[in-house]
């Protein structure tokens, strides 16, 4: 347990830093002119900025400031793209054939989804010439993926290898999150999702090749999915929830239970709500050990298939789903 609040800290030192690091470059980008095409764009990040570390980090800023996370009606009507090759190479040929077009058409819009977030970001590292590459997997974003049966690759990301070491980013997540009210698009770099530890990346990122987890000990896919939802709020409010906690809360006979957490949020009330419940609850913790423990008590009928939302000054940061404790009958 120790060992996990250090490096919460010390993930949460190198937030700041980064952001402090890159401010420079993050402005400068910000007011970069409009640009006709991709390699346009390129031919100035290499002239602006002489590190390569510098250069990735303009490109994401560039893409999460520029891009708008939207659908076109040919995302949403037109199927996957029918391939006819004779061979390998012309595999290859008609695949990134097609992806020079995706490219071209999301830069032209200033509009994509996270494939062509992806594509781009690809685009750049490689015309800095890094290593890159382009992860396929699945993304945890909502309360019902914890039953475990999405497992179709529905998100993209991205690897840079820098120093030899490869580092994770995605920039579509850093560049806002979809609001479930106003069902839109919201624009709101996130830091996070910039250079991540594969350990805090794997909360909501599964790779379907799990060697791009870059984690000692791969996470199973199941004991993915049991864990709890962590909204784009949660990686800015400080609050840090025990490792391991499940995602399912299990309530006792008398409708309660506890939750966990490494760090509070500071000076910063927490409350938690249930599904079809409009109260919001105060959350009051206690020190033991090394934890700060939360009681959660409901309202007896309040916990069958719902779910609880954490929030922190009216920002969701977590969601669980309940289930009450059952005990099996005697003799079975």
């Amino acid at each position: 347990m120790l060992k996990s609040v250090l490096l919460t800290v010390l993930w949460l030192g190198c937030l700041q830093l980064h952001s402090q690091k890159y401010q420079a470059v993050d402005t400068k980008v910000k007011n970069y002119p409009d640009f006709s095409s991709i390699e346009a764009l390129s031919i100035r990040i290499k002239n602006d900025f002489h590190t390569k570390e510098n250069r990735v980090r303009a490109a994401f800023v560039w893409l999460t400031n520029t891009i708008d996370y939207q659908r076109t009606l040919d995302d949403l009507f037109v199927s996957n793209l029918p391939l006819i090759y004779y061979s390998e190479q012309g595999k290859n040929y008609q695949i990134n054939k097609h992806e020079r077009k995706l490219i071209r058409k999301a830069f032209a819009t200033r509009k994509g989804v996270c494939k062509d977030y992806s594509l781009m970001l690809d685009f750049l590292c490689k015309a800095f010439g890094l290593k890159s590459k382009i992860i396929y997997g699945v993304a945890k974003t909502a309360i019902k993926d914890l039953d475990g049966k999405r497992l179709v690759k529905t998100h993209t990301w991205n690897a840079v290898a820098l120093g030899g070491e490869w580092h994770l980013m995605d920039p579509t997540w850093a560049s806002g999150h979809f609001d479930w009210d106003s069902r839109r698009f919201v624009k709101k770099f996130t830091e996070h999702f910039y250079f991540t530890p594969p350990a805090e990346f794997i909360k909501d990122h599964f790779p379907s090749d799990t060697s791009w987890q870059l984690l000692h000990e791969p996470v199973q896919l199941s004991t993915f999915f049991s864990g709890p939802i962590f909204f784009p709020n949660y990686f800015d409010s400080q609050l840090k929830l025990a490792p391991e906690t499940n995602g399912t809360i299990i309530l006792t006979e008398k409708n309660k239970s506890f939750l966990r957490f490494t760090q509070l949020a500071d000076k910063k009330e927490v409350y938690y709500r249930v599904q079809g419940d409009h109260q919001m609850r105060k959350m009051y913790f206690r020190k033991k050990d090394d934890a700060y423990i939360s009681k959660i008590r409901l309202r007896k009928g309040l916990w069958e298939q719902r779910y609880l939302t954490i929030f922190i000054e009216n920002k969701a940061v977590l969601n669980f789903k309940l289930k009450q404790h059952t005990i099996a009958p005697l003799g079975s």
